[in-house]
């Protein structure tokens, strides 16, 4: 099928839900601050833990080497606001759409995790699951 791993949202896409203008925004955006040395792909495999172990790459994503996994709670909330972003780009632009952060259920969970604010990660941490996904492509004319 061609899909392309987005990591903002843990998603394989088929090419016509794929925006790599906006991944690569996404990626050129976040801040590295709250993951060792520097880099954007921290993930820790034990939510209670901190083992330098620990750390998950991108390329193990992609990979398939883990199909889950803990970020930030700053990470989780970054991801929300970037799916919005996301959902409103390809909605002017036209094309594709993927069923999962345009569903019902993520928007829903997403709008709760960003009204909740900075108080709501309970002293940070690897509190925030994420699991891969593989959702529909929404095609609109």
């Amino acid at each position: 099928m061609g899909c392309k791993f987005d990591p903002m949202s843990f998603t394989w896409l088929q090419p016509p839900c794929y925006n790599a203008t906006l991944v690569e925004l996404w990626l050129s955006s976040r801040p590295s601050a709250p993951f060792p040395g520097g880099t954007h792909w921290a993930q820790h495999r034990n939510e209670t833990t901190l083992e330098t172990h620990g750390w998950i790459t991108e390329e193990e994503v992609k990979d398939g080497k883990f199909d889950q996994g803990w970020v930030t709670w700053e990470y989780h909330r970054t991801h929300c606001a970037w799916t919005y972003r996301k959902v409103v780009h390809e909605v002017n632009r036209g094309g594709g759409i993927d069923g999962y952060v345009a569903g019902e259920k993520h928007t829903h969970h997403c709008s709760e995790i960003l009204l909740q604010g900075d108080g709501a990660d309970g002293g940070g941490g690897w509190n925030s699951r994420w699991d891969v996904e593989f959702p529909e492509c929404w095609v609109t004319e």
